[in-house]
């Protein structure tokens, strides 16, 4: 490879995305991030009118969204449009945001007894946030990220001090995306 296209390619690479859109798919990013740039502007001058939860889940929600229509599956496809795909994963992330959102104050999260739907959703979240940290970061993050999880799931058969014996599926996804204590920490 020259170092031209070397160059070129490292731009590329710390750009980001390699999509280029125009027309009706730039004006839908566009109304996206005013969205989220109007809300975060709005929430910095007059303060939170909601819950934090429901203010994380909605910044995460939107920056998904973000990230599933400027970042395609896989870099090097110079995309001028949206692919169907990715805008049905689009769609999925704000309805799962939706319904966390909607769900949050409901009495089997408020108990910690999350109904299979809840576990669904929360299933959902982390692979939707595990497939955009692919997608904007690389994948070493994501394996990272995937070796604790299946730590957490696989520590009953570690030896020694690795041992542990919390692997409760249901827990683990409810603690990831209905507490602030995973996906949704506040920093």
């Amino acid at each position: 490879m020259s170092n031209e296209k070397l160059e070129v390619s490292k731009a590329l690479e710390l750009e980001g995305s390699d999509r280029f859109l125009v027309g009706k798919w730039a004006l839908i990013i566009l109304i996206v991030s005013l969205i989220m740039s109007g809300y975060h502007f709005y929430t910095a001058g007059f303060g939170l009118q909601v819950s934090t939860r429901t203010h994380l889940i909605f910044h995460l929600t939107m920056g998904l969204i973000l990230v599933f229509l400027l970042y395609p599956i896989k870099k090097g496809l110079s995309q001028r449009t949206i692919p169907w795909y990715d805008v049905l994963i689009a769609l999925i992330v704000a309805f799962v945001g939706f319904y966390i959102i909607q769900n949050q104050q409901s009495p089997s999260i408020l108990s910690a007894r999350p109904t299979t739907l809840d576990v669904s959703m929360g299933v959902a979240l982390v692979l939707l946030v595990l497939e955009a940290t692919r997608r904007v970061v690389g994948k070493p993050l994501v394996i990272i990220a995937s070796v604790f999880i299946a730590y957490y799931f696989l520590g009953s058969y570690m030896p020694g001090a690795f041992r542990h014996v919390r692997a409760d599926f249901e827990r683990f996804f409810y603690e990831m995306t209905y507490t602030t204590a995973g996906i949704l920490e506040p920093r």
